[in-house]
């Protein structure tokens, strides 16, 4: 369907039998409270555009085809239950709201930070893994990472706060553009590892690693990090 929903509470979606299946079109859908999926429900979110108030928790199927979840809450302490589905786009967008997630996160485009809660932990990653095919963008607020890896396939951007603690990020795309955000003394990594044989990572501004720097391919074939001329500090 290609419909407007909106729920002034809590969003659920629910089963009327052993299962049932939700298929979204193009609809716009908007939940100022939580977004739960009951188990044998599969939500088909085709090219819809979500904003979630709230926390999500899925313990069906959720497929995200080429859909847009924004979380939008005014207020820290919401958690997000990926339920082993993926998203699309993800984007957290206000500066009083935090989530955490529960679990492992895979993003099959682009994870956004817009804005978040600076005070608390803002998108807190809880040290699970988040694997990310396309860009990765902290445009304001903060991602405190915890002991989480980050796999990455396109370009990270960091215009906000990276709260490093022992993550590791991994980038992986063959061409790459990495933004610090340009100040070695706070835009920092703790592990980042540049390993994809026959890629080429382009610096836009200085590069700072608290503990360990890795490049290069294991296969022996060339891995390139370029730029103008910018600074690598290794503070270990």
């Amino acid at each position: 369907e290609n419909s407007t929903l909106q729920a002034a509470g809590n969003l659920n979606f629910n089963k009327n039998g052993s299962s049932v299946i939700y298929n979204l079109g193009s609809s716009s859908i908007t939940a100022s409270g939580n977004v739960s999926i009951e188990s044998g429900v599969t939500v088909n979110a085709n090219t819809s555009n979500w904003t979630v108030g709230g926390s999500w928790t899925n313990s069906g199927t959720f497929t995200a085809d080429t859909s847009t979840v924004t979380f939008n809450s005014g207020s820290t302490g919401k958690t997000i239950y990926s339920g082993g589905s993926s998203f699309y786009n993800i984007i957290f967008n206000n500066a009083s709201g935090g989530w955490t997630l529960q679990e492992a996160m895979t993003v099959t485009n682009d994870f956004t930070v817009t804005n978040s809660d600076t005070t608390g932990s803002g998108v807190d990653l809880n040290g699970k893994a988040v694997n990310v095919t396309n860009d990765f963008s902290i445009n304001g607020g903060e991602v405190t990472a915890g002991a989480s890896t980050i796999t990455i396939g396109g370009n990270w951007t960091n215009s906000g706060t990276f709260t490093y603690d022992t993550s590791t990020v991994i980038l992986t795309g063959a061409s790459v553009a990495l933004d610090t955000g340009g100040n070695a003394t706070t835009k920092r990594f703790y592990n980042l590892q540049i390993t994809t044989a026959g890629q080429t990572v382009t610096l836009t501004n200085q590069l700072a690693i608290q503990n360990v720097l890795t490049i290069g391919s294991t296969s022996g074939s060339k891995v390139t990090l370029t730029g103008s001329s910018y600074s690598l500090y290794l503070y270990k």
